[in-house]
């Protein structure tokens, strides 16, 4: 008993830290990702240049309203698609109107995929953007209608999110399940040592 319980103490403990440690990494990069995405953000009033590397993808971000078919269903949209639960649908309050020169710009037409992201207690709809096909200054020049106001902004990052929570739960329940597998090897070891120095093998 006091072997076995000897080596599932070490075996736990340092499976325990392994997993602290991995979900600290895991989410310290997804959330770090996450907010180097959302702090790339540019408010478009006028020529708006922005500086990309080749494959970097802008959207343009317009105030979203509640879609009034799917407000209270839930097959609303979240970030970055259209199938999440439990939320209603948004839709662009207007058009970004907006349009992007530089050195190789492929653009991304409104009504496509859509994206949703949350800023400033409000919520954003894409409508439309493009993709730098090589690394240089880009220019964005909107057009938009009546009342709306224009911010230019990478999709969400979705890898991030999943990182930083994966990097908690990793954490958290890592260190419960192989915390308890060090507590039981630690009973285990000293109730096996009280067993031999009662019997005189110790």
């Amino acid at each position: 008993m006091r072997g076995i319980g000897r080596l599932l103490f070490w075996i736990g403990g340092v499976l325990t830290v392994i997993c602290i440690a991995g979900g600290i990494i895991l989410a310290v990069s997804g959330f770090t990702r996450l907010a180097e995405t959302a702090s790339i953000s540019h408010p478009v009033d006028g020529p708006t240049q922005i500086d990309l590397e080749a494959g970097d993808q802008m959207l343009y971000y317009v105030p979203g309203v509640i879609d009034p078919t799917t407000q209270g269903s839930t097959n609303g949209s979240g970030y970055g698609s259209d199938d999440d639960s439990d939320s209603p649908d948004y839709v662009a309050a207007g058009s970004a109107g907006c349009s992007a020169t530089g050195p190789a710009v492929v653009e991304i037409r409104p009504g496509g995929t859509k994206h949703t992201s949350s800023s400033s207690g409000g919520t954003r709809v894409s409508d439309g953007g493009f993709t730098a096909e090589e690394a240089g200054t880009y220019t964005v020049t909107c057009s938009p209608d009546a009342g709306i106001d224009v911010v230019v902004a990478p999709p969400t990052n979705v890898g991030g999110i999943l990182s930083g929570v994966g990097g908690v739960l990793v954490g958290v329940f890592g260190a419960l399940g192989f915390g308890a597998v060090t507590l039981l090897g630690l009973i285990l070891w000293l109730v096996g040592r009280d067993g031999m120095k009662k019997h005189g093998a110790l």
